[in-house]
């Protein structure tokens, strides 16, 4: 095995790339505006975890630039550098996310699950409908939780196979389509259907529903009084319209497709990932359909920044996969 270099200058692998320097600023601007917002509000914040989490993502920044620098391996470099980015970005992006309640009641949802109605679709009806394949159901539950460890695991594979541009931008549209579907979401609140109707509590026990009456209760609660604690435990999903998990599948599915022999398996796993978020994230229709489309959009306006930045090296292992 040995790497190739595009047609691209190749860098000097010293510091960061220009993507790199984007994406951590928007990162840095982020956090500058959660300790603004902590203090502004007295916030009550969960200190020793967010350390931790910070100090792996530190601690993989360290080891990034220290094979960059020293020219000792570019893949375990952009691995490691976008690994302690993506960790950065989460934990800031959640917090930020968690700040801007309350925003007090959705006046959005029953205008979204009208329009669900006129495409023939109901939340509660497909709950139980999936009564009757519960162990399907249940499957489907992991399945949601898994668009995170997806899209991590995805950055790490793109680094290590040399794929630069396509990692830069993955990681960019993640970063715009987030930040764009959270500013939507603080304009117009959705919380989604499982705030509006009560499901059985038999019918959620039989299908394993992530977020059942408790949860719901508590999406209610934060709407309107805000957040006690801040913390990077609370996995509480809070944007309904446009779904956040549906425009990470999309880009799973996108940028995996460089892979042969990992689209494949992408593709079905996040096919099955539709009835998954419209069941266990509480979702109305038309929100994975709003994350479809701010897919693209983020797409677009990650292109147009790297358009911006000078060129990147696209290297690769030669391999019969690419």
């Amino acid at each position: 095995m040995k790497f190739t270099a595009g047609n691209s200058e190749a860098t000097s692998h010293r510091g960061f790339e220009p993507e790199e320097a984007i994406s951590g600023s928007i990162i840095a601007t982020l956090f500058a505006i959660d300790l603004l917002l902590i203090l502004l509000r007295r916030a009550q914040v969960d200190w020793q975890n967010y350390f931790i989490n910070l100090s792996i993502g530190v601690a993989a920044l360290v080891v990034g630039l220290y094979y960059r620098r020293g020219d000792r391996s570019e893949p375990l470099a952009l691995a490691a550098i976008w690994s302690a980015l993506f960790i950065f970005f989460t934990n800031a992006c959640s917090t930020f996310n968690t700040l801007l309640l309350p925003t007090g009641p959705s006046t959005l949802d029953p205008i979204l699950a009208s329009i669900d109605a006129r495409l023939g679709y109901s939340w509660l009806s497909t709950l139980k409908f999936m009564g009757g394949y519960p162990l399907t159901a249940q499957l489907l539950k992991p399945l949601y939780l898994s668009t995170i460890i997806q899209l991590f695991a995805l950055v790490v594979v793109l680094a290590l196979t040399g794929r630069k541009k396509q990692l830069m931008r993955l990681q960019l549209a993640a970063i715009v389509g987030v930040l764009m579907s959270i500013a939507i979401w603080y304009v117009a609140p959705s919380f989604g259907p499982s705030t509006m109707e009560e499901v059985p509590h038999q019918l959620a026990r039989r299908i394993g529903l992530l977020i059942a009456a408790e949860q719901a209760e508590q999406l209610r609660l934060v709407a309107v009084h805000g957040p006690i604690l801040l913390s990077p435990k609370d996995t509480l999903g809070l944007v309904a319209f446009p779904s956040v998990h549906a425009l990470m599948a999309c880009l799973v599915v996108w940028f995996s497709t460089s892979i042969r022999r990992l689209f494949f398996p992408v593709a079905v796993i996040n096919t099955a990932m539709v009835p998954a978020i419209l069941i266990h994230g509480g979702h109305h229709l038309i929100d994975v359909i709003g994350g479809i489309a701010m897919f693209f959009v983020a797409l677009l306006l990650a292109d147009w920044l790297i358009g911006k930045s000078k060129p990147s090296v696209d290297f690769h292992l030669q391999s019969p996969d690419r």
